[in-house]
């Protein structure tokens, strides 16, 4: 067995960091861990002597509602845990489905081995968890959709997940608690959990969850969780907060708009971009971020007494609210990493994300500022590819077509030499003559 962090010894001297291949690291890294670096598998063996104490327990924190199709995924990353834990458990809160992702939960659980627990929660108000909730992004949860909290339930639902795992005499000698989405399907990215234990065991650590932006080709891919993300204030980003802040109060407290402006902020991208880019592959802290999946300590919960909310006026993002009152910073580790498919985005879909739209298309204060922000960068880009043409790629294709030389048409292209002339195939005749002559004088001296 080598998942205890021996590289090797002298009865298997060529024997792979943890006995495993590259392409395992590859494959339960998701791409960004390696065999090969040192600093890796360092991290990762610390983090094997976090996981693998007797003092670690893992309870992995679910909320349900119609995922009967993500649970069959959800499972496979649980089983994928287990030989790099010493305890592992998961704590399912359901509700108000209607597809049978309870029952298939409790099948789950009925056949599920000792090498860890499924544990799905009850309610005592309502039987099976059915309170009769519409679901948040409903438009018929609201008369005016546009007021109604785009957060929902969320904020206690998970709130009452962690009480339950704090006073849970099951749960007393476990050590971390993971906060994951059941609905991406992609994986957790095992080594990548563990990499995050051995680099900060003793605070909160979001992974890094990645989908490529729309539009990109796949050329940017940052961490897709705009909406959990809030920077720590430095002198160096305070102008950039205190934009989004004015893009944000473009519609009053309590509007949908409130939540959605997150994730079309460009100033948001920019805190996201700019953090990512310059943490040199190593975790880096924020205020707040959460990117499909946060572990932290159950020492620093109970100590902290953190409470989740959604805000003042019920749109913000829950986790936010969590890892403020942690009062610590929450750090991202850029090798945690789950890809998320493109074709499956965070957030809501189909009408509801229509509904979304609609709020910026009905309100001329956003969507005027949105298409003048936007045209301004296009009127920008479109004029440095205009100059870049004018200046360097026509000459090229001057120089190509008829043989002229780069410098010759260069100078046709001078603009100061065009004012003078009423023709542009004067000004590069003379231009030629000019150079002609000046070689043929060459030549004579």
């Amino acid at each position: 067995m080598c998942l205890d962090g021996v590289v090797a010894n002298e009865n298997n001297k060529h024997a792979s960091p943890l006995c495993l291949p590259e392409s395992s690291w590859d494959e339960l890294s998701s791409g960004v861990l390696s065999s090969h670096n040192p600093d890796d598998v360092k991290a990762v063996q610390d983090g094997l002597k976090v996981s693998q104490s007797d003092s670690f327990g893992l309870a992995i924190t679910i909320l349900a509602r119609d995922t009967v199709g993500s649970i069959d995924a959800l499972q496979k990353n649980i089983e994928g845990l287990v030989p790099f834990v010493s305890k592992l458990s998961v704590v399912v809160f359901e509700n108000d489905s209607k597809d049978g992702t309870r029952d298939a939960f409790k099948k789950w659980a009925s056949e599920a081995d000792d090498s860890y627990r499924v544990d799905i929660m009850d309610c005592e108000e309502a039987p099976e968890c059915q309170f009769g909730l519409k679901h948040r992004y409903d438009g018929e949860e609201s008369k005016d959709f546009f007021l109604s909290s785009a957060v929902g339930k969320m904020a206690d639902f998970r709130q009452r997940v962690v009480d339950y795992v704090k006073t849970n005499e099951a749960y007393h000698d476990y050590s971390h608690i993971l906060v994951m989405d059941v609905d991406l399907g992609v994986s957790l990215s095992p080594l990548g959990l563990i990499h995050a234990l051995g680099k900060k065991s003793d605070v909160a650590v979001a992974s890094s969850g990645r989908q490529p932006w729309p539009g990109s080709f796949g050329s940017l891919t940052p961490q897709y969780d705009f909406s959990a993300f809030r920077s720590i204030e430095t002198p160096r980003n305070r102008r950039i907060i205190w934009l989004h802040q004015k893009f944000c109060e473009l519609a009053p407290p309590g509007d949908r708009w409130r939540n959605i402006c997150d994730c079309i902020s460009p100033m948001m991208f920019m805190l996201v971009w700019g953090h990512d880019r310059g943490s040199g592959g190593e975790p880096f802290p924020v205020a707040s971020a959460f990117n499909g999946a946060v572990v932290y300590p159950l020492s620093l919960i109970r100590e902290a007494d953190a409470k989740y909310d959604a805000g003042d006026d019920g749109q913000r993002c829950e986790h936010i609210g969590f890892n403020l009152s942690l009062k610590k910073p929450t750090y991202v580790d850029p090798k945690w990493s789950m890809n998320v498919k493109p074709s499956k985005l965070g957030g809501p879909s189909g009408s509801a994300a229509m509904m979304n739209i609609l709020r910026v298309v009905v309100s001329p204060k956003i969507s005027l500022t949105i298409f003048l922000s936007n045209f301004g960068c296009m009127v920008l880009f479109v004029y440095c590819v205009i100059v870049l043409s004018v200046h360097l790629l026509y000459p090229l294709w001057l120089k190509v077509l008829g043989g002229t030389q780069f410098n010759d048409a260069a100078l046709f292209m001078d603009h100061r030499a065009l004012h003078k002339s009423g023709s542009e195939m004067d000004v590069f005749i003379q231009r030629k003559r000019k150079v002609s002559d000046r070689r043929q004088l060459a030549k004579t001296v």
